[in-house]
């Protein structure tokens, strides 16, 4: 919900017509920053939103915030953080923004060249990814994708349907659906989009898509949980999830991967190893891989990247 667009009178509204969860786009807690990413809210307006999310009870909000904004600092970062904690959303999820990202917050970073300032640099990036790990954990939030904590039973559900690879539909421009297997998307433009569902109810609408293995991979890179190897297999077969293991093999060893067996025991890089040149043993023995926190997941890009070149050399 957007700050300032709505007072307790009408939250309360929207609660007893069945709204059981609300997404607080607070982005930062700094003035400065909030005008640089072009936001039409204000300080006053985050905290009085916070405030009358609070009084109403509701049990489920989450709170946005953006890393690597221009001019933010790591002291800023550190308070964003540490008033967030102090509100004490549900879910919480922090946005680690470049200006070369797809879901940069406003086309002021066109102005800008990535790690020069006033954006900061990759290694403060690095360290705002880092701080957020460090400080979201310790105020007991489970770090369960690459960019979103949430306290016990809080996850976002349909996240995690897709993470796990099972079927989903999408409605509106753009949306993407993934059913039967197959992934695809609706139109992004209005008029044709429209004569897609004109189609879909005369039964000539295009549903064709990807069928390939990317959305269990995303699993990889982008939760805690990680791949679970056992459905990979059953999914695309046994020599495409041992080749994804050797890939990783380096990164075993470097740490940025890490390998677990069905009761989720870390196996040692030595183990991992030699496991390799059997495909019957590796598994019985590997049931998941998952990249590291924080530094795993600092190198999702690249390692994700790696998995793709294996499934589609």
């Amino acid at each position: 919900m957007d700050h300032g667009t709505f007072d307790g009178e009408k939250f309360n509204e929207l609660i007893e017509l069945g709204v059981n969860r609300v997404s607080l786009g607070v982005q930062a807690f700094q003035e400065q920053l909030l005008r640089a990413c072009g936001r039409a809210h204000g300080l006053s307006e985050v905290y009085e939103a916070i405030e009358i999310v609070g009084s109403c009870g509701v049990e489920n909000w989450s709170m946005d915030l953006i890393s690597s904004l221009p001019h933010q600092t790591t002291e800023m970062w550190e308070e964003s953080l540490r008033l967030t904690v102090e509100a004490q959303p549900s879910p919480a999820m922090c946005l680690f923004t470049t200006c070369k990202s797809n879901k940069a917050p406003s086309l002021v970073y066109c102005k800008y060249t990535p790690g020069e300032f006033p954006l900061p640099s990759e290694t403060d990036s690095a360290k705002f990814y880092r701080m957020a790990s460090s400080m979201l954990s310790n105020a007991g939030y489970n770090h369960y994708e690459i960019s979103s904590y949430s306290k016990n039973g809080f996850e976002c559900e349909h996240n995690l349907t897709y993470w796990k690879n099972k079927p989903f539909y999408g409605f509106g421009l753009g949306s993407a659906s993934y059913v039967r297997g197959v992934r695809y998307s609706r139109p992004r433009k209005l008029k044709e989009y429209t004569g897609y569902v004109q189609n879909l109810e005369d039964g000539a609408a295009d549903c064709s898509g990807d069928r390939r293995c990317y959305g269990c991979c995303d699993a990889l890179s982008g939760t805690a949980r990680g791949l679970d190897l056992k459905s990979f297999r059953e999914d695309f077969g046994g020599s495409l999830a041992l080749s994804l293991c050797k890939v990783y093999k380096p990164y075993v060893e470097s740490g940025h991967v890490v390998c677990l067996d069905g009761q989720r025991r870390n196996l040692m890089a030595n183990e991992f190893s030699s496991l390799l040149s059997d495909e019957h043993k590796m598994e019985e023995v590997v049931a998941f891989i998952r990249l590291s926190d924080p530094d795993g997941f600092l190198l999702s890009n690249e390692l994700i990247s790696l998995a793709f070149a294996a499934i589609a050399p």
